[in-house]
């Protein structure tokens, strides 16, 4: 097993089904560089660890498909950051996109919470994320 920190996202025990963990990224102010994290991740693939223990909530295994989760997590990270530029109220946008995003993606996985359950028990989560995505943004027009 590896300590990954908080570079293999975030996996609350709550999120659990069926004994099947559930990541997603933290793009918490300042920290968010998607190239980078991407390049860490593939690093942390080749060692073919078989659990990763996380700063917080614990340690998960079926390591691999979680990888492809938080993969799939950054690139729409992305993705809803970029199509939120230019929006007038960026922050709320970016908000609502990733909020619908962890609905879909928790539903996926088998956790059929309401939007309101899913936007209660993410509420800090969902606030630093949109802000991160926020200052990413801010760095990418200045470079």
């Amino acid at each position: 097993g590896l300590f990954a920190g908080d570079t293999f996202g975030l996996s609350y025990r709550e999120l659990d089904v069926e004994g099947r963990a559930f990541v997603f990224p933290t793009t918490s102010p300042v920290q968010f560089r998607p190239d980078a994290w991407m390049q860490t991740l593939d690093k942390l693939a080749s060692y073919k660890p078989k659990k990763i223990n996380l700063t917080h909530y614990g340690q998960v295994a079926d390591v691999d498909r979680l990888l492809n989760q938080l993969r799939e997590g950054i690139e729409e990270s992305v993705f809803i950051a970029r199509n939120c530029a230019r929006n007038t109220d960026r922050y709320d946008c970016i908000h609502s996109g990733l909020l619908s995003y962890l609905i879909k993606s928790l539903r996926q996985h088998g956790l059929q919470w309401s939007a309101l359950e899913v936007d209660k028990f993410f509420e800090m989560d969902l606030k630093l994320n949109a802000q991160g995505l926020e200052v990413w943004l801010d760095r990418q027009s200045k470079a």
